[in-house]
């Protein structure tokens, strides 16, 4: 099984969807993440948010360089809005 989270404009500051689980597994049925949207959510660029380059580096090894670069595009109207001097900068 596999996922696309679409969570553009939900006011998101953070996102954990391996907190009971590994990359890429979501949950402990299997279902892996395949595809993430986040455009337009004031993002807190911590190391909770580690997990999306190592989701990244999954996506390259697994399915290829093309799919990667879909990943990342996907990800680059994401953007850190709250961290300490660093507001605006692009998450990937």
């Amino acid at each position: 099984k596999l996922l696309h989270l679409h969570l553009d404009d939900n006011l998101l500051q953070t996102l954990e969807p391996f907190a009971h689980s590994q990359v890429p597994y979501v949950n402990s049925h299997g279902t892996t993440l395949h595809g993430l949207s986040l455009s337009n959510n004031p993002l807190d660029c911590d190391c909770r948010l580690a997990w999306i380059n190592h989701w990244l580096q999954y996506i390259r090894r697994t399915y290829g360089q093309d799919v990667y670069e879909e990943r990342r595009q996907q990800l680059r109207d994401a953007q850190c809005r709250t961290v300490k001097n660093f507001s605006n900068l692009f998450l990937v």
